[in-house]
């Protein structure tokens, strides 16, 4: 072999590599749709302390889902907010609007059949706000917290009837 073809293969070898740690190194993030969040539909209540929360969702339709949450503590609602779940070119995002103020936009980061992770490094608190359902025990747990995880809340929830005899009474 002569220098000249073992400069060229040298130089080959070396593209070849660079080319393969590019394409290992720079592999796409997963893309999640809104349908990963679909167990979330439907009415859950809880106790947490003595403060009862509620959260419905929808089902998911036309790239979104809608949800609330309410806090009551002593026949006085003491939190509220407005959710939307929405599907983005970038993923899904999770927009809760807390007593009807904007707040920021989590991202949806993680997700499974029965879990979604929905996060914002910037946000004060929370940076993190996840859903899981544990099937077995028939337990929505939603969880907020700190990305370090120096601070973080649970609402363990059940699914409840969602309300509503007169409509109930007008499907009959």
């Amino acid at each position: 072999m002569s220098i000249s073809s073992v400069s060229c293969f040298t130089k080959t070898v070396a593209a070849a590599c660079l080319v393969l740690s590019i394409s290992t190194q720079a592999a796409p993030a997963e893309k999640f749709t809104i349908e990963n969040a679909a167990f979330l539909a439907g009415c859950w209540q809880g106790d947490a302390g003595g403060t009862l929360i509620r959260e419905t969702y929808t089902a998911p339709q036309a790239g979104s889902m809608l949800g609330n949450s309410q806090l009551v503590s002593k026949g006085k609602t003491d939190f509220f907010e407005f959710i939307r779940l929405v599907q983005t070119p970038d993923g899904v995002e999770y927009r809760p609007l807390p007593n009807a103020k904007s707040a920021a936009s989590f991202k949806l980061v993680s997700s499974s059949a029965t879990n979604v992770v929905f996060e914002n490094a910037a946000n004060d608190f929370p940076q993190r706000i996840a859903y899981t359902f544990d099937a077995g025990q028939g337990v929505l747990t939603a969880r907020i917290e700190m990305l370090d995880g120096s601070k973080s809340e649970s609402f363990p929830m059940k699914a409840v009837a969602c309300g509503g005899e007169t409509h109930r009474k007008a499907l009959r």
